[in-house]
Parts: C-alpha cells; sequence; structure tokens
C-alpha cells in the first residue's frame, strides 16, 4: 500500500517491510479474523506508521501549518463516501481504508473509527506546533496527547472492525469501560518512551515531545531519574487495571460475550506492540 501509493520508495520501503516484522504484529493484533478484514487491518497499519513518521520524524515534523493543511484534506473525505479520490498519498491511503470500512463494517465501527481519526490528527497538528515552539506540556498534558498520537482508539476501533462486533454505542459510553481504555493505552504507550537511545537521539534532535521530557521538566531531574519514575508508573498503571477489570459492569450475557471477546483481542494488540518494540 505505501508502494502503491508513493509514500516511500521501493529502496526505502522494501527493507523496512522485511524488518519491521508487520507479520507478527498483525497476527498477534488481529487473531480471530477473516482474510477480507485481515487485509484493511494490515493496510491500516501501513496506512498509521507511514502517517506517523511524515509528521513525528519526516519533513512534516516542525511544519504544523503544513500538517494542519494535511489534516483538513482528511476531514473532506471522512463523511463523504462519495469524495472524489485525494491527491494527497497519506490522504489516498486513507480515503482507501475508509471506502474498505464502510464496505465491510458496521456504521457504530465506522463512528467510532472517524471520531478517533480526528483525535489523533488533531493531535498531530497540536503536537507540531509544540515542537515548533519548543514547548515542554506538563505531565497531564503530556500523558492526555500520547493518547491521542499514538492513535490508541484508532486501534480499539480496527480491532472491532476486525471481528465484525456490533457493540452498542451506550457500551463505550460506560465510565468503567473508558477507564478500562485509558488504563490499557497508558500500558502499551509508556513502554515506548522507555527506549531510551530514541530518546536520546530526539532530544539531540531538539524534540522535547516525549514523556521522558515532561517528567524531567516537571521534576527538575536527570533522565534516569525520570527512567525510575516511569517505570514504576507503568506497574501501578498494571494494579489501576487489573483493578478496573474486576469492576467491569455487566452488559447482558449477549453484549458480555461479545465484549470479552473485543478484550481479549485488544489485549493481543498490547502483547504485539511489545513484540514489535523489542530489538
Amino acid at each position: 500500500m505505501s508502494l502503491r501509493y508513493k509514500i516511500y520508495d521501493r529502496m526505502e520501503a522494501e527493507p523496512f517491510l522485511d524488518h519491521s516484522r508487520f507479520e507478527v504484529f498483525v497476527a498477534l493484533s488481529f487473531l480471530e479474523t477473516d482474510l477480507a478484514h485481515l487485509e484493511t487491518c494490515l493496510c491500516f497499519f501501513l496506512w498509521a506508521f507511514s502517517t506517523d513518521d511524515l509528521s513525528d520524524e519526516g519533513d512534516l515534523q516542525k511544519k504544523p501549518d503544513d500538517i494542519q493543511t494535511n489534516h483538513e484534506v482528511f476531514l473532506q473525505i471522512l463523511y463523504n463516501a462519495d469524495a472524489e479520490q485525494p491527491t494527497y498519498p497519506c490522504a489516498v491511503m486513507l480515503w482507501d481504508l475508509l471506502t474498505r470500512i464502510r464496505g465491510t463494517g458496521n456504521s457504530g465501527t465506522y463512528y467510532r473509527f472517524v471520531k478517533a481519526f480526528i483525535d489523533f490528527s488533531s493531535s498531530q497538528v497540536r503536537q507540531s506546533r509544540n515542537r515548533n515552539m519548543d514547548y515542554i506540556p506538563p505531565i497531564q498534558e503530556s500523558i492526555l496527547m500520547r493518547r491521542c498520537t499514538i492513535g490508541a482508539a484508532l486501534v480499539e476501533a480496527m480491532v472491532e472492525y476486525s471481528l465484525d462486533l456490533d457493540i452498542p454505542d451506550h457500551v463505550f459510553d460506560d465510565p468503567i469501560v473508558i477507564a478500562r481504555s485509558e488504563a490499557i493505552t497508558d500500558i502499551m504507550t509508556w513502554p515506548n518512551v522507555m527506549i531510551v537511545t530514541s530518546q536520546r537521539k530526539k532530544q539531540a534532535d531538539g524534540d522535547h515531545q516525549n514523556f521522558f521530557c515532561a517528567l524531567q521538566h516537571a521534576k527538575a531531574i536527570g533522565l534516569q531519574d525520570a527512567i525510575n519514575i516511569l517505570t514504576n508508573m507503568i506497574s501501578d498503571r498494571v494494579e489501576e487495571y487489573l483493578h478496573l477489570k474486576k469492576k467491569l459492569p455487566s452488559f447482558g450475557p449477549d453484549i458480555d460475550s461479545v465484549l470479552t471477546r473485543y478484550h481479549t483481542a485488544v489485549g493481543g494488540f498490547t502483547q504485539g506492540c511489545i513484540v514489535l518494540l523489542q530489538p
């Protein structure tokens, strides 16, 4: 998909695809998916990584106005099933992905994907503006921002899509379901920050949009102290998640069984993240 829409040239893309372990990541993330849905899920990952790389590490890293322009292009195709195929490569990939989800998913899943995308894309704009201004957000703001920039809600929508589940909207409005989602997002997001060599490179490049910088700046501490704090935070967050898991209310036997499949699959994705982060 990235090759088809010329996000990368073949010389750049093939080594990345050969060594990225995407097939393991997808297999762990979408354990029970049929072939038709699996192809769309794979397209989602390729689109998500391509889009994130361009805004987080590529030419657009400190160009918030350009990212805002791209964001507005994305918005034009979210709600219009008859929208013409755009020309911007990442938007073309999204257009293709949306067409697939509309064709093989349900309206609730599509709504949640669109809502998650708006949060994700808007956060990319905000993060780029922060970089451009050399602004280091406070700890809580950094946590909230990272939940959006990592695209966790997009993944949750794709997990729902992958199993062809039809979960009622009111389930996702339940406070415990929301808190559990936030906890698992933090658990799969924060270990990414623990790749210290990556964080040192980012700081050397003048990129302070990461949780270590937020901790160091807020608490006036060094990198090792920030690592120790984050390690404890991850451990505490796991305990909070396990507590929330026990508090999950019943929505009736039919919905409960579907929700169990959904949460099991989200756990599989979290395991896939761990595998992907291993050297």
